[in-house]
């Protein structure tokens, strides 16, 4: 049975319209600002304990995550030495927070549970070496690739060590 053309057109720009209405429309950079309900200049920038350092010079990144930025995980790069606050708790010298250098100048970090969005951050790769601002990849909740490229300070202050707030969905 052959349909009418106009009938034909009618569905297919009926059921066009339909998809496009059952859509939220992406949101542009300038409507995301928006969002942003903590003020990251603001955030206090305190390392509780330090390990005791190779170098001479170190290099400090504090990731945030969340529109709330509860979760607050330190990078502080210390020549082929990457340390993790993985537990958020301002303590770089807990097990496990020290990450060599791998593969093409990159730290595997590892994963990030974050107890305030009840997920995990996983494949926590940062790529740093003879870059700043540097690469950090991290998929969230093991679905959501996010990427960002913060600039690493000489201190961890607010003037100097830049937040980079990661927006995992949750």
């Amino acid at each position: 049975m052959k349909l009418p053309r106009a009938l034909v057109v009618f569905v297919a720009l009926a059921v066009g319209l339909g998809l496009t209405w059952a859509q939220e429309p992406a949101k542009t950079a300038s409507e995301r600002v928006g969002e942003e309900t903590v003020d990251l200049t603001k955030i206090e920038r305190k390392i509780l304990k330090k390990p005791t350092y190779e170098t001479k010079k170190q290099e400090y990144c504090l990731l945030v995550f969340g529109p709330e930025a509860k979760l607050r995980v330190w990078l502080v790069l210390d020549g082929n030495t990457l340390y993790v606050d993985r537990n958020a708790n301002g303590d770089l010298t807990d097990p496990g927070e020290r990450v060599p250098i791998g593969i093409h100048g990159s730290f595997p970090a590892g994963d990030i549970d974050d107890p305030f969005a009840k997920t995990k951050h996983l494949n926590i790769v940062v790529f740093p070496v003879g870059k700043n601002p540097a690469t950090i990849d991290i998929r969230s909740a093991g679905k959501y690739r996010q990427r960002c490229h913060p600039k690493y300070g000489s201190q961890p202050s607010p003037k100097i060590s830049e937040a980079s707030c990661m927006r995992g969905r949750q």
